[in-house]
């Protein structure tokens, strides 16, 4: 922090040293991704911007840096999308300090305050593709970040966590939609297609899918599941590939492959809007969109063990590189759920019993 010495005045002539006054971001547009969650795009001092970078700070905010605007000159200073997760209300009047000295005007946010698609369509949608997508995974992290909010009851608290996770996922959703790149839905009957089977809630940021390919003439060079939220997960290298047996008059350069991936990413909750996006060493995107999520545990089940005959063995590493992790996290999150009601207790228990007898209810 730069400083200003000021004389103190009095006997001794003792200069003291005055912090200068914290930058202020000059806030463009605003919008709330939710009621604790102030997305800001604006402006700062280059050198400040540049410090800031995009990690979390102290304080709270993070930053990205933005191009300026066609045809604007921000001479020393830096365009900047910002990412400020509030632990409370935004103060009724005056200036919010944020992380590292910067200051955010309160009444300037809500001067400045747009709906989701709004602030999408004016604030980003004109940049390139790969910024972008840059937006989309700044923003995405947000939805894994804990908010200790100061309105937050000590009971109720998880259903107030709850709807800002809602929200947050019907705003990043909303984002993604404005931002993303839209890539062909299907091409010549000779080039690369691809099916989505399934895909299954392990966890809210664990999931299993199955889905087909056809290679076509080609070879793909990437296939990424793409959250609702615009979470994305490389699939090419981490999941399991096999071959489907084709039609007896099918040309070998259509063979379709299958796919089966246990996989982790930023809390997704919404129940539609995954994608898979496949690209070939030729050029050729094209997106596939996956049918509603399953969450019913015994669909999730059937689902994540549907495909373990493709697997001839003695080999193993469609059970133990995707099917167990998968199974392991089901169980783990079944048992967080779980709850003890009530424990009845008949005479005297042994201190050593040699037989432990189980009596399942209910299925």
């Amino acid at each position: 922090m730069k400083t200003r010495v000021k004389s103190a005045g009095g006997p001794n002539g003792a200069a003291r040293a005055k912090a200068a006054p914290s930058p202020r971001l000059a806030i463009e547009i605003a919008t709330w991704l939710s009621e604790s969650d102030l997305l800001v795009i604006g402006r700062l001092p280059a050198a400040v911007a540049a410090a800031a970078g995009r990690g979390l700070a102290p304080g709270g905010l993070r930053f990205l840096s933005l191009p300026c605007r066609p045809g604007e000159d921000y001479t020393g200073t830096a365009r900047v999308l910002v990412h400020w997760p509030l632990a409370g209300a935004l103060p009724s009047s005056g200036a919010t300090p944020g992380a590292s000295g910067v200051m955010i005007a309160a009444a300037e946010v809500r001067d400045r305050t747009a709906a989701i698609q709004d602030f999408a369509r004016e604030g980003l949608a004109w940049h390139d593709p790969q910024t972008r997508s840059e937006v989309l995974e700044f923003a995405v992290p947000a939805i894994a970040i804990d908010v200790p909010s100061r309105r937050r009851p000590s009971r109720g608290g998880a259903l107030i966590a709850a709807d800002r996770e809602v929200r947050l996922s019907a705003n990043l959703h909303a984002l993604r939609e404005a931002l993303r790149e839209r890539l062909p839905v299907s091409l010549t009957s000779d080039g690369p297609m691809g099916l989505i089977d399934s895909v299954a809630m392990v966890d809210r940021d664990a999931f299993f899918i199955r889905g087909r390919v056809r290679v076509g003439t080609s070879r793909f060079v990437r296939v990424t599941a793409v959250s609702p939220e615009g979470s994305g997960v490389d699939l090419l290298k981490s999941a399991y590939w096999y071959d489907l047996k084709a039609p007896d008059d099918a040309h070998l350069a259509s063979a379709w492959k299958g796919f089966a991936a246990f996989f982790t990413c930023a809390p997704s909750l919404r129940p539609n809007g995954w994608l898979v996006e496949l690209e070939t060493s030729s050029g050729e995107l094209l997106e596939v969109g996956a049918p509603r999520i399953t969450t019913h545990a015994a669909d999730v089940i059937r689902t994540i063990l549907e495909d373990l005959s493709v697997e001839a063995l003695p080999a193993t590493a469609l059970r133990t590189g995707q099917v167990v992790p998968a199974m392991r996290r089901l169980q783990q999150a079944r048992l967080r759920a779980a709850e003890l009601e009530m424990v009845e207790q008949f005479g005297t228990p042994a201190d050593s019993p040699t037989v432990s007898v189980i009596v399942p209810l209910y299925r």
